[in-house]
């Protein structure tokens, strides 16, 4: 059986990955869609969020990243009336803080994340430190990238949460 979360207290939040120069989302940003849709299928009256806009490394298109997803997502047939602004972020911690200004207003007490298997360590940190009253429930998108990259992936998050772990550590 399924959670139960209130249309009025709960939001989906879709992390940013990436796109082309021209636009179309990457296999990472498209597996993160596909999670989005089967949530949303479970919990069709939640609102969601889209992160991401502009970088060297993850889209340099005129479109902010998180418009294309939530263009992806009004495709597969998600109501654009559910959708928040989106949030203008580049990294995952910026995800979390611009988050929470899209959302301040809101009466949100729970974000269902959404974000690649192989990141949602990651995610989870920044997301439980920036919204430390709110329950952070964590819906992970299977990979399907290749496994030479993904495991490439896995190791750059197991070594980028050590070292923002470690930093923490020395500056107790």
């Amino acid at each position: 059986m399924s959670p139960h979360y209130s249309q009025s207290d709960s939001v989906i939040v879709i992390l940013g990955g990436s796109n082309d120069s021209d636009g179309a989302l990457s296999q990472m940003s498209l597996d993160r869609c596909q999670q989005a849709v089967s949530l949303h299928t479970a919990h069709p009256k939640l609102r969601l969020v889209t992160t991401g806009g502009w970088g060297e490394h993850f889209n340099q298109t005129a479109t902010a990243h998180g418009e294309l997803v939530k263009r992806e997502l009004i495709r597969q047939g998600i109501s654009e009336k559910l959708f928040l602004p989106v949030p203008h972020s580049a990294y995952t911690e910026a995800d979390a803080i611009e988050t929470s200004k899209v959302i301040r207003h809101e009466s949100i007490r729970q974000i269902l994340l959404v974000t690649s298997d192989f990141h949602m360590d990651r995610a989870l940190y920044y997301f439980r430190r920036v919204f430390a009253t709110m329950t952070i429930t964590p819906y992970p998108a299977k990979s399907t990238l290749p496994s030479e990259e993904l495991e490439a992936r896995i190791l750059h998050e197991r070594n980028r949460l050590d070292a923002i772990q470690a930093r923490e550590e020395t500056s107790d």
